[in-house]
């Protein structure tokens, strides 16, 4: 490298920090998509885990059969609940990402459009 330009060195690096900072803002949204779908699916693995948790109490206490089955119908009732609905929750987040996505792609192509 040239070791004789004072400076020179330090401009590498500040283009590599200025593009590290341009990649950083472009991929903000994807982090975000991913931030926020990990969080939905946590939410509901740990919803699920908790009604798990719950039947086993449910049945320790059960003193017939019938309350056996009203425990159990119980459980699958609301695990099929859960179950349709986590899908459409990650559908919006879906959305919303997508919806981010495009109106930044439309404030993109409108911002490159002035300057050309």
């Amino acid at each position: 490298m040239s070791q004789g330009v004072p400076g020179a060195r330090r401009n590498v690096g500040e283009s590599n920090e200025n593009g590290l900072t341009e990649s950083t803002k472009l991929n903000a949204p994807e982090s975000m998509f991913l931030q926020n779908f990990v969080h939905e699916w946590f939410e509901f693995f740990g919803k699920r885990t908790r009604e798990h948790m719950h039947l086993i109490k449910t049945l320790q206490g059960c003193r017939s059969l019938p309350d056996l089955q009203r425990a159990y119908s119980e459980f699958w009732q609301n695990a099929f609940t859960q179950y349709v609905e986590e899908p459409r929750r990650m559908l919006r987040v879906t959305r919303g990402a997508v919806a981010d996505a495009s109106r930044g792609a439309q404030g993109n192509g409108a911002m490159q459009a002035t300057l050309h």
